[in-house]
């Protein structure tokens, strides 16, 4: 007999599209572990506990010894629309993401420039600038 023991976890993604793997339309959620170990939640389609699950929010797990389960209702207990602070970003990682979003901007404005060819500068920067902040949102890159 296995004991049930509670972990800590970081979501990693946010709850998927629903996909039907057989059963009826599913979704999951991806979460880390502190040790860096991934655990995988399942849902049916219309679970609002996982479906109210952000990226990075902190949530507590259960695991049975088969798989992990969301332990719900632990931030209604407190504060419904209260999220947990992230840590400060350092230095280095603040850097790095300016480096990331510099060459973004960078291969967004070659882009406009190269089928805006001949525009003015102003429409070229305002083209990059909307291809930029789309693919930010698009892959989740903000």
């Amino acid at each position: 007999m296995s004991t049930a023991t509670i972990a800590n976890a970081t979501v990693k993604y946010a709850a998927s599209n629903p996909k039907d793997y057989g059963n009826g339309p599913r979704i999951n959620v991806l979460t880390t572990l502190p040790n860096g170990e991934e655990a995988k939640l399942w849902g049916n389609a219309d679970d609002q506990a996982l479906l109210s699950l952000k990226k990075k929010q902190s949530v507590q797990l259960l695991f049975d010894g088969k798989g992990y389960k969301l332990v719900e209702a632990q931030a209604s207990s407190t504060a419904p629309t209260a999220t947990p602070a992230a840590p400060a970003p350092s230095k280095t990682e603040v850097g790095a993401y300016i480096e990331q979003m510099t060459g973004l901007y960078a291969a967004c404005y070659r882009r406009a420039q190269g089928a805006l060819d001949g525009a003015p500068e102003s429409a070229i920067q305002a083209a990059a600038s909307s291809v930029f902040i789309s693919t930010q949102h698009k892959f989740d890159l903000a």
